[in-house]
């Protein structure tokens, strides 16, 4: 077993931030850093062998949660989600990294191995019960929080509202429910 580390200290945790944002806000050091994880992606031994490790920390239970952990941990600072999301709308509205993308997914669904692996994987998904209900669920959590968040009993009453004719938005104002304004089906 590996010797676990301990966590860092919200000071330290700061100053390696800043030493972190000082040596990427450099120009000639992003591009060496860059430069060395690209040459360590194309070797494929060394590919092979960080794939093969996080493999095996995935397959450990303990690992992996705590690997779960960390992200979500990461993900609950204070304005990492907003960070985020600019940066992926700055993506977006990047017109060559779009068109990057979109002809990366084209060649992947055109070559027969790739397409094969995604379809399987995509099978392999929906087979599994438990993970379908956790999509299912998710699903409707997204679209639907108004329904998502209703007791039993105001689900009753809901479907029975909508049995009788009245429209989504109709329905959810005679029980007093909030929505987010979609559809009015």
């Amino acid at each position: 077993m590996t010797k676990r580390r301990k966590p860092l200290s919200p000071a330290h945790r700061e100053k390696m931030d800043k030493i972190n944002k000082e040596r990427w806000n450099d120009p000639e050091k992003r591009a060496k850093q860059s430069a060395t994880i690209k040459a360590a992606w194309s070797d494929p031994v060394k590919r092979a062998n960080f794939l093969n490790s996080l493999r095996a920390a995935w397959a450990d239970p303990e690992k992996r949660e705590r690997m779960i952990a960390s992200r979500r941990a990461a993900w609950d600072q204070p304005g990492k989600r907003e960070r985020a999301s600019e940066q992926k709308k700055k993506m977006w509205m990047n017109h060559d990294r779009r068109e990057a993308l979109r002809q990366a997914s084209i060649s992947r669904w055109l070559d027969p191995v790739m397409r094969d692996n995604m379809i399987a994987g995509r099978r392999r998904l929906l087979n599994d019960p438990v993970r379908r209900k956790q999509m299912s669920e998710a699903i409707m959590r997204k679209r639907f929080p108004y329904l998502w968040n209703m007791t039993e009993q105001q689900r009753c009453q809901y479907d029975f509202l909508r049995r009788k004719g009245y429209k989504k938005a109709e329905a959810l104002a005679m029980m007093k429910i909030e929505t987010d304004g979609g559809t009015n089906e």
